[in-house]
């Protein structure tokens, strides 16, 4: 739609117009005047790059910027005659090139203690259709509540104008970012401005070239983010030159709705972002109820961009991907078989990600991995659905363990969801994994030592039966012939932990063991007859002496009767095994 050039903020005559001309030609003189002198040079023949470094925005030294504003206020007010104007009842803005801006146009001003105090009750009687609210400045290097806040949050509030916030950004990286958007969450709530009250963004104003583009990304997601979890709607504003180079990013476009450029036209499109968006065209407008110039504002309805995002994209080392619907894909996409996930900004997620508590690997094409997989030297497993297994996992009806979290064993570490090795402690319990990763079962040897693992994997120790045959392990675990003391009672066990019975063998010893595995000393009976052994519990051929009496006993533990020859004498010995006498 063509603007009718004798149309001018509702009246257009002549001589009005033609002081505007007058103006405009003085103004353009002194700014390339100033701008040879100081040796400013616009990266795109513009005015807005040659002055939106020191944007009405700016205030790292907010007198100095703001006194320097004002000494070259021709160079630094708008380019802009045509302007506002009315079709009916319908507010419209044309720009110098004939063009209608947009639709549903509102004129929005934006202030802060710069524009001293403002009478609210006179901007409330103006065609002003909204207003952004500084919130902090900046001086000394702390934060402070802009001096005039309070009065416009209650004036905007009192005379019921929208309004929304911005804040000018310092941050260096995602921590500063991160404290700035606590710091305004603080502010937001001490002042009860709640996300249903606001009617523009809460805007973070970027204006710092020194950052790189990585910078200007992290500390965007970082600020929009800890904001929209807050349910804020936050937007991002710059100036011109500064958005087609630093912050020239999908990352950063699809937050971006406001922009400053004092120029003819706006000359700046966003494919990134849909919706209402801002073009600050003048920091040299008037309104009733401000002495001094003022920030001002079209806002308007952009329509649907004609945009193709549909299929995969590739911006600034940064993989995208638009549906049939030419919408950018957010969250899991399933394409092509394979499923992708792109975060909040669209980007295509690679790597690790963390979501809902459960972490999920995607290749460097993008792809999510599934079932077993090799990462950084690492065994990992993967459901059919992506999520990283953490704890047991069986897998080929045989039992696998992936850690839960980093820990530590015999001084192996293991990181979170890795495949473990070697032994494994759970809940008081030993397992052992073997190197293929299966848990074992039954007997098997570490090294030069055998243990037992029960049908659950767990180590066996101490005591058991085992079809009507005990067993018993010691509290390391390893099966072994060993000595076993239960109370004042001695046992023994053979190589496979079983407890031994009858005659044995130890050590070059003969031992007598009962049927209940108890190893027998002093006098005891086998069958009814009569045998001994040694306290130590060996037995050997012996005399033993029972108060005054003696008895013999052969190299069973017997004790002898009758007729026996010792060291080649003739012994006899009643049918009590008591010795009678030698018989020559």
């Amino acid at each position: 739609m063509l603007c009718s050039n004798n149309i001018f903020r509702g009246g257009g005559k002549i001589l009005k117009k033609f002081f505007g001309y007058l103006f405009l030609a003085f103004g353009m003189a002194f700014a390339l005047s100033y701008f040879q002198n100081s040796s400013v040079n616009a990266l795109d023949g513009s005015y807005d790059d040659a002055i939106m470094g020191q944007s009405s925005h700016i205030d790292q030294d907010e007198n100095k910027i703001e006194d320097a504003k004002e000494e070259n206020s021709y160079s630094l007010r708008t380019m802009i005659q045509n302007g506002w104007f009315y079709q009916g009842n319908k507010k419209c803005f044309c720009d110098n090139d004939g063009r209608v801006i947009g639709e549903n146009v509102k004129k929005v001003i934006d202030v802060s203690q710069y524009n001293g105090h403002i009478d609210w009750s006179k901007v409330s009687k103006t065609d002003v259709d909204g207003v952004i609210i500084r919130i902090v400045s900046h001086k000394g290097g702390y934060y402070h509540i802009d001096e005039q806040f309070e009065n416009n949050l209650n004036g905007c509030r009192k005379y019921n104008i929208p309004f929304g916030i911005y804040i000018y950004d310092y941050s260096n990286n995602v921590t500063d970012a991160d404290n700035e958007a606590t710091m305004i969450l603080n502010y937001l709530s001490k002042y009860k401005i709640s996300p249903s009250e606001l009617s523009y963004p809460v805007y973070l104003d970027m204006e710092r070239p020194e950052l790189s583009t990585t910078t200007n990304e992290l500390v965007v997601d970082a600020f929009v983010n800890k904001l929209a979890n807050s349910n804020y709607n936050t937007k991002v504003y710059s100036y011109r030159s500064l958005l087609q180079t630093k912050l020239n990013s999908p990352t950063i476009y699809q937050h971006v709705d406001w922009v400053a450029a004092y120029t003819s036209s706006l000359g700046f499109s966003n494919n990134w972002y849909r919706g209402p968006k801002g073009w600050q065209y003048s920091n040299g407008a008037f309104v009733d109820g401000i002495s001094g110039y003022v920030d001002m504002s079209v806002w308007y309805d952009q329509g649907v961009p004609k945009y193709d995002y549909v299929g995969w994209k590739y911006y600034y080392d940064h993989w995208y991907y638009g549906s049939s619907k030419n919408i950018l894909q957010i969250g899991w996409e399933k394409i092509n078989g394979k499923w992708y996930y792109f975060n909040t900004n669209g980007i295509m997620a690679t790597g690790w990600i963390s979501l809902n508590g459960e972490w999920y690997y995607l290749t460097s094409n993008g792809d999510m991995v599934t079932g077993a997989q090799t990462i950084n030297n690492k065994e990992y497993y993967f459901t059919s659905e992506g999520v990283m297994v953490r704890g047991w996992h069986k897998e080929n009806d045989k039992w696998k363990y992936y850690s839960p979290k980093k820990m530590s064993i015999y001084g192996r570490t293991f990181v979170e969801g890795e495949k473990v090795t070697g032994w494994l402690p759970i809940n008081d319990k030993w397992y052992y994994i073997a190197e293929d990763g299966y848990m074992v079962t039954g007997i098997y040897k570490v090294g030069n030592r055998k243990y037992l693992f029960m049908e659950d994997g767990s180590m066996k120790t101490g005591w058991f039966k085992v079809d009507d045959t005990w067993y018993y392990i010691s509290s390391d675990g390893e099966l072994r012939a060993q000595w076993v003391k239960s109370l004042s009672n001695w046992y023994y066990v053979d190589v496979d932990g079983k407890m031994v019975t009858g005659y044995q063998t130890i050590n070059g010893a003969k031992y007598y063991f009962a049927s209940s595995g108890l190893m027998q000393k002093d006098w005891f009976k086998i069958n009814g007859e009569d045998y001994y052994a040694a306290s130590s519990g060996t037995i050997q051929a012996q005399w033993v002496k029972s108060g005054r009496n003696w008895y013999y006993v052969d190299t069973d533990g017997k004790m002898v009767t009758g007729d026996y020859i010792i060291d080649g004498n003739v012994n006899y010995f009643d049918n009590q095994g008591l010795w009678m006498n030698k018989i020559n």
